[in-house]
């Protein structure tokens, strides 16, 4: 009997050995299917689309991708590859779009499947390096495709849309007018640069949380405002195609709390600082002012509106609206900090450049406003030209160049090829902005290209005013800048009373840039802009401004009711 027992026992040990070894062997085997499977490609008869060569089988294009103003190296090998490229790297799929064709039918008519973003979808404590880090789903412009997204894009679009963004024309006026005051004792260079950021922050400061920033003349960092240029500057680098490839690494997210004393993990402490002080700040300051009737402001009329419908803001409801209109807030004020000054820097360096250009809109201000009043919005359809100067600026140097990357949330198809679900595709608006064959001489500043004649002799507009659909550089799909039309509110305003006001030309006796021809500098531009996902200007080389009229004719003007 001892026998049977120790036998029944040894066959029972046996038995669950050999179950457990099965599993491990199924287990492994899965993996090793899904190991191979991921590598091999896609499923036949689809290719992927064209691409260079994989220089290795597991690591793919990892380490080989261009980081460095990628859009250019994208648009050279377009030449070789067509118009949709592909790459691996490790186990990241990335597709770039080249064409507007291409980004129309990949990110327009397939929006349903491709309006996800690569860094989403994570645990809050993965790290910076793995591209993503705490606090970047509070970006409306970086959230995953989801209900959180769902909801703080309604309450974005319900406050910005084009009839919404009327209200805040008082507060572009306002602020675009004492940013010229600043522009009268023609500052340098680098203070014009400085003031560029301060008129970006200052009108979205006073719209959307009712706090005002003075613009002036003396250099006066902003707490708030810096902290919204770290993190733009801290989203840079992950926005650009395989940025975000290190989330591919087992563990990696755990190597900041391993070790703290590395550059990245440090750099990850001071982003999750920024971005909490960024989130939470000016909407502190804001909710005093309101609870106090000192100002008012766009954020406390929401957080009121929420009260009132849920009164008790334990709520999980409650809570959720609340995050949205932080998140609202925060997203629009990391965009000032960066595309909306991209923008506006590109604007002096091109007027700089082509005087030509900036004589022709002066000459059309003048004719339409006589001498005695600024431009208002009355005003923009009246100004064919200058509406043809921003459409310039936005197409000449676009502040995203390589887009913001879109993800795929199902496999799609393009022309017989095959992009699998999860894949970031990225669209190249500096490729489709210089494409010689649809833009002459695409590295030249021409307005002109985007007036017709409308014939009687006089330019008329392509396409109409205050028409952002064709604006490559807002993004495509459900993914577009949010923002967009209070951006081209300010940009215009901003662009039509600089040229009424002040001539804008290069200081060739500054040292620093004298030995620089308009030539050389026009030759070289795309060296003084930075080279990531976000590019502006480093400084506005040999800029400087002069007043066109007197102090005391300007300051008149200023006085006067503006019609807005």
């Amino acid at each position: 009997m001892e026998d049977l027992t120790r036998t029944v026992t040894l066959m029972s040990k046996s038995s669950a050995s050999l179950l457990l070894y099965s599993v491990a062997v199924a287990s492994f085997s899965y993996a090793v299917i899904h190991f191979v499977r991921s590598y091999i490609g896609p499923p036949m008869p689809y290719p992927y689309p064209p691409g260079p060569p994989s220089p290795s089988f597991i690591l793919g294009h990892f380490g080989k991708l261009p980081m460095k103003k990628p859009w250019l190296a994208y648009m050279e090998m377009a030449k070789t590859y067509g118009d949709v490229i592909y790459f691996r790297s490790l186990k990241e799929h990335i597709v770039i779009l080249n064409s507007l064709d291409a980004a129309n039918d990949v990110l327009e008519k397939q929006a349903r499947f491709t309006s996800d973003r690569p860094f989403s979808h994570a645990p809050s404590d993965l790290s910076l390096i793995a591209g993503y880090s705490v606090g970047w789903n509070d970006v409306v412009s970086l959230m995953g495709y989801s209900d959180r997204w769902r909801q703080a894009r309604r309450t974005s679009h319900q406050n910005l849309r084009p009839e919404a963004a009327l209200k805040y024309r008082v507060i572009q006026v306002e602020k675009v007018h004492q940013f010229l005051q600043c522009l009268i004792s023609s500052p340098s260079s680098e203070e014009i640069f400085r003031l560029i950021g301060a008129l970006s922050q200052a009108i979205m400061m006073s719209a959307i949380y009712g706090l005002n920033l003075e613009i002036t003349s003396e250099s006066n960092q902003d707490d708030i405002a810096q902290a919204a240029k770290e993190v733009a500057d801290f989203s840079d680098r992950i926005q650009l195609p395989g940025g975000n490839t290190y989330k591919s690494v087992p563990f990696i997210h755990y190597l900041p709390s391993i070790f703290p004393f590395l550059p990245f993990s440090r750099m990850e402490n001071s982003a999750k600082t920024t971005l909490k002080a960024l989130k939470d700040g000016p909407f502190e300051a804001s909710m005093k002012a309101w609870t106090s009737g000192s100002s008012s402001s766009l954020v406390g009329q929401l957080v009121s509106e929420a009260k009132n419908r849920y009164p008790d803001e334990g709520k999980s409801e409650y809570l959720a609206e609340i995050e949205s209109i932080k998140s609202m807030g925060f997203t629009a004020l990391a965009a000032a900090s960066d595309t909306t000054v991209s923008a506006t820097t590109t604007f002096f360096i091109a007027m700089s450049l082509y005087p030509q250009v900036q004589k022709k809109a002066q000459a059309e201000l003048d004719r339409v406003l006589g001498f005695g009043r600024l431009p208002g919005f009355g005003d923009r359809t009246s100004l064919p030209y200058i509406e043809a100067i921003y459409k310039e600026v936005m197409r000449w140097h676009p502040a995203i160049p390589i887009g913001v990357p879109h993800k795929t949330t199902e496999d799609i198809f393009y022309k017989g090829y095959f992009i699998p679900k999860g894949s970031g595709v990225s669209a190249n608006i500096w490729a489709m902005g210089h494409n010689p064959a649809e833009h002459e001489n695409p590295d030249e500043f021409i307005p002109e290209r985007h007036l017709q004649d409308n014939g009687l002799g006089e330019p008329e507009l392509k396409s109409g005013f205050g028409n952002v659909s064709n604006i490559l550089a807002y993004g495509f799909g459900r993914r577009v800048c949010v923002g967009r039309y209070f951006a081209d509110a300010t940009l215009w305003l901003t662009m039509a009373c600089v040229l009424a006001t002040m001539n804008i030309s290069r200081d060739s006796t500054n040292s620093a840039n004298e030995s620089v021809s308009d030539e050389d500098l026009k030759k070289n531009l795309e060296d003084y802009y930075t080279d990531c996902s976000l590019s502006h200007l480093k400084e506005l080389p040999g800029v400087k401004v002069l007043p066109r009229l007197s102090k005391e004719e300007l300051e008149g003007l200023f006085d006067q009711d503006k019609e807005i």
